[in-house]
């Protein structure tokens, strides 16, 4: 973040990491979002939107609900397992239940 001699905060790298995380449709409204867990912003391992299961967090490519992969490896499902069923990556699986567990 620098100050510059006008008084204005440029801190453009830090906003532009977040920016691409917000979709916006046709009128400028946010349309999808993919939040960020921790401090690894270029994965997006899970995406919320009104459009796609009522605004609960999904894997993106599938839409599915984080909840269900979670509450299916909390029943002793391996990710391998999870991921087979729904035609995810073991990673995508593992990813969307970490951020989970830390929402």
């Amino acid at each position: 973040m620098n100050l510059s001699r006008k008084g204005q905060l440029a801190f453009k790298e830090l906003v532009d990491n977040y920016l691409d995380r917000v979709v916006a449709d046709t009128k400028g409204f946010p349309e999808k979002i993919y939040p960020v867990r921790h401090k690894d912003v270029g994965k997006k391992p899970v995406l919320v939107s009104h459009l796609v299961g009522s605004g609960q967090p999904v894997t993106p490519k599938k839409g599915i609900r984080v909840s269900v992969l979670l509450n299916r490896n909390r029943a002793g499902e391996s990710y391998q397992q999870i991921a087979e069923d729904y035609g995810l990556t073991e990673i995508e699986v593992e990813e969307a239940i970490r951020y989970m567990e830390a929402a």
